[in-house]
C-alpha cells in the first residue's frame, strides 16, 4: 500500500514553535522536502550551514550508502532532482529535533527517519542509530493477519505510538492503538458498541422499567455473578453462584417471579450456597440480610 504524503507549511510551523531569537543559535533543525510534491521526508539537526548539510546528504546518496535517508535521495538523483532543504527552527536545544519528528508524524508526514531524534541520537553514529531503530521496531507484537473481535489487522500504520490499520467486518478501515488491543478494549470500529447500545435501548423500551428499583436489583444481581470487578463477586460468582438461565436472559422473567420490590426490602438468597432462582430468593429486610452474613 502506497503511503500518501502530507504537505506541511514550514513557515507556519516555525511560527508555531515560538523561536527565541534572543538566545545564541547553535543548532539548525531542518527538513528535506520532496520536490515532486513538497512533502517533508526527513528531519535532521546540524551545526553546519544547512546547504553544506544538504550537500553531505547528496554525497552519501551518490556513494551508494545504505542509510535511512539515502534510498529516497538516490531515487531523486536518478530523476535528476534535488530535495529542498528548509530550516524549521534555530535553537540551542538539541531535543527540539525529537519535537519536530513527533509533530510531523502526528501531522501525517511519512518520514524516512529511523529514530525519534534528540540528544542521544545526535551523539550516536548512523550505524548505531539504525540498530536503535531496529530494536525499537521489534518491541511490539506483530498482529498483522490476525482477527480480533470484528477487526482484521492489516498492517502497521504508525510506529510511535504503534497504530495498526484494521478492517472491520462492517467494511470500515480504522487505526487502532496497539495498547488498546493488549488491554482488550477494542473489538470493532465502534459498530459493536452501537449495536449493543441499540439492543439495550430496545430492551428498556420494551418493559419501560429501566430506572425502576426492580431493574436495578436485576442488574446488580447479574453483576455479582458475572463481573469479576464487582465488589461482591468474591462471595458470589467466584464461589460458583450463578443466576438461573431464565433470569439471566430476561428481566421480565425475574419481575414475574419476584414481583414488585417492596419498600425498604432487598433481594436475599435463602441458601447462600445456591444460585439466584425463584425457589431460593426472597425480598427481605436489611437486618435479616446482615444476620445471614454472620
Amino acid at each position: 500500500m502506497r503511503a500518501t504524503l502530507v504537505s506541511f507549511n514550514p513557515t507556519q510551523a516555525a511560527t508555531d514553535a515560538s523561536i527565541d531569537t534572543g538566545k545564541a543559535v547553535r543548532y539548525f533543525i531542518y527538513a528535506l522536502c520532496d520536490p515532486r510534491d513538497g512533502a517533508i521526508r526527513y528531519v535532521g539537526i546540524t551545526r553546519q550551514p544547512v546547504q553544506k548539510r544538504l550537500n553531505s546528504h547528496l554525497r552519501e546518496a551518490r556513494q551508494g550508502k545504505q542509510l535511512h535517508s539515502s534510498r529516497w535521495l538516490q531515487q531523486l538523483l536518478q530523476q535528476n532532482k534535488r530535495p529542498q532543504i528548509v530550516v524549521l527552527e534555530e535553537t540551542t536545544n538539541h531535543q527540539r529535533e525529537a519535537f519536530w519528528i513527533q509533530r510531523l508524524h502526528r501531522e501525517g508526514c511519512q518520514l524516512t527517519n529511523l529514530t525519534s531524534g534528540g540528544i542521544s541520537n545526535y551523539c550516536h553514529s548512523l550505524e548505531t542509530r539504525q540498530k536503535i531503530s531496529q530494536a525499537g521496531q521489534t518491541r511490539f507484537k506483530d498482529l498483522a493477519g490476525q482477527t480480533i473481535g470484528r477487526l482484521t489487522v492489516l498492517e502497521v500504520a504508525h510506529h510511535k505510538p504503534v497504530r495498526w490499520r484494521c478492517l472491520c467486518s462492517c467494511g470500515q478501515v480504522v487505526l487502532i492503538l496497539a495498547q488498546s488491543f493488549s488491554a482488550g478494549r477494542v473489538q470493532s470500529c465502534g459498530c459493536l458498541n452501537r449495536e449493543l447500545s441499540a439492543q439495550r435501548t430496545r430492551a428498556r423500551a420494551r418493559h419501560g422499567m429501566w430506572q425502576s428499583k426492580e431493574y436495578l436489583t436485576w442488574i446488580e444481581m447479574r453483576a455479582r455473578c458475572n463481573n469479576p470487578n464487582h465488589s461482591r463477586y468474591d462471595s458470589n460468582g467466584a464461589l460458583g453462584v450463578q443466576v438461573c438461565p431464565e433470569w439471566q436472559a430476561s428481566f421480565e422473567s425475574f419481575l414475574a417471579d419476584m414481583g414488585p420490590k417492596p419498600e425498604n426490602l432487598v433481594l436475599m438468597r435463602r441458601d447462600v450456597t445456591q444460585n439466584y432462582d425463584p425457589t431460593n430468593c426472597v425480598w427481605t429486610t436489611k437486618s435479616e440480610l446482615r444476620k445471614q452474613k454472620r
